[in-house]
């Protein structure tokens, strides 16, 4: 794997009202972050939902900037898991990285939200990222996000959820290639393909495996559809669910897009 980039950090699901998602994913049993509210020249605001070593967060437009340009195109084709964190300790570092082997990589950008703490007090969650500067290709949507605050995002209370959810197991997605969205993206982890009889093929991206499979992305190189996470306990998660249309599914558990804002979410056992 390339010196600066250490697995996946975390995943954005974008959603056209912030509120509503807010409810949805806590009727879904997860404890969510209060509203943060980003950098004004970022013009977003998120939920997070964290767990062990990574998180996915909630993500909203609040007013149009040139910052949130990417974020505004991709609603315009609906809500869902619309982009992709890579782990870094050094954004300036993985870019240069990536500039080496040919990529083009925007500047770093650096930005923060405050942090309710539990004692009342509000703190900062600062972050440094950088983006593929590719459009059209599968590297679009994807960056490079430094936690410079962890203290203030990896919240113990933050952390527990009622359906056991305890980190990202497997991202799901199609593409009308899939084997070569695989081999460009695998190859940002240095990780081998491995292909499966359903013609979809498979790269470990650190602890997350990630599986793409033939499908249509509405004219996207890629388009993520699905966010498997592990849990500690599958009968927490089922009776967190019980108030939810979820199936089970072997030893998966899993609750439709339309309820999801756009994601088929998945729970599976796992550390």
């Amino acid at each position: 794997m390339p010196k600066h980039i250490q697995g996946i950090d975390h995943v954005v699901i974008l959603a056209a009202d912030l509120d509503r998602a807010a409810e949805t994913y806590t009727r879904l049993g997860f404890t969510l972050s209060p509203r943060g509210v980003h950098s004004d020249h970022m013009g977003s605001a998120n939920h997070t939902i964290m767990l062990q070593d990574d998180y996915f967060e909630v993500l909203s437009v609040l007013k149009p900037t040139p910052a949130n340009v990417g974020w505004r195109t991709r609603l315009e084709t609906g809500e869902g898991l619309w982009a992709t964190a890579l782990k870094t300790d050094d954004a300036a570092g993985m870019a240069d990285e990536m500039r080496a082997v040919g990529h083009a990589v925007r500047d770093m950008l650096d930005f923060s939200r405050p942090v309710t703490l539990a004692d009342g007090t509000v703190g900062t969650a600062a972050f440094k990222v950088t983006h593929f500067n590719e459009p059209g290709t599968v590297r679009d949507g994807i960056f490079a996000c430094q936690q410079l605050t962890r203290e203030t995002v990896w919240l113990p209370e933050l952390m527990e959820h009622a359906n056991a959810a305890t980190g990202i197991a497997a991202l799901e997605a199609v593409a009308p290639d899939p084997r070569e969205v695989a081999e460009q993206l695998s190859a940002l982890f240095e990780a081998e393909t491995v292909a499966a009889q359903d013609g979809s093929l498979s790269f470990a991206a650190g602890s997350v495996i990630v599986r793409i499979r033939p499908g249509e992305t509405g004219g996207w190189p890629i388009r993520f559809t699905g966010l498997t996470l592990s849990v500690s306990d599958l009968a927490r998660t089922e009776l967190a669910l019980s108030g939810v249309a979820a199936e089970r599914v072997g030893e998966m558990v899993r609750v439709a897009p339309d309820q999801t804002h756009g994601v088929v979410l998945g729970f599976t056992p796992g550390p």
